[in-house]
């Protein structure tokens, strides 16, 4: 797998450290895609993201469920570092784009291994299909559950490596 991105190059080496490192913790290093991966600041709720759909509040990135020419793109939305609106203030405690990049890559691994999937006719997630009315609520998808955990573990590993090559 390889990541490309259009961020400045102090930011491009941090995201670089950690998706050598998350690749090789989820074992993904020998897919051949490229995760495209884009920021972006644009308040939740209000722009389209650029993968059909809108980003909840709470929602800090997103990963497109299509390979297109190779590439899964990722977009991380920095809106709430810099807002000074109530709602983005009372959740920055918890913004962290790192550990969202971590959970979004967990997501990457989902999608490329084939253990979830998404079209018209609903959600596969490893050996159950959800038709459209019987995808769980965000909070109770088996597949964020894995991420959020996941995620986290990875986040704290990214980290300490980042912090060691400083």
């Amino acid at each position: 797998m390889k990541l490309a991105t259009e961020a400045d190059a102090a930011t491009s080496r941090r995201y670089q450290i950690a998706f050598d490192l998350v690749t090789r913790e989820l074992g993904i290093t020998h897919y051949p895609h490229t995760v495209w991966l884009t920021f972006v600041d644009e308040p939740p709720d209000v722009q389209l993201i650029g993968f059909g759909r809108v980003l909840r509040k709470k929602e800090q990135g997103a990963v497109n469920n299509k390979i297109i020419d190779g590439y899964l793109k990722m977009k991380i939305n920095l809106h709430r570092s810099s807002c000074n609106c109530e709602d983005c203030q009372r959740e920055n405690g918890s913004f962290d784009p790192l550990g969202t990049f971590c959970h979004e890559m967990v997501h990457v691994k989902q999608l490329i291994s084939g253990e979830l999937s998404r079209s018209p006719l609903g959600v596969k997630w490893r050996d159950h299909f959800y038709k459209p009315h019987q995808v769980p609520r965000y909070e109770d998808m088996p597949w964020e559950h894995e991420a959020n955990r996941l995620g986290a573990l990875l986040a704290v590993k990214v980290k300490a490596a980042i912090a060691a090559t400083k």
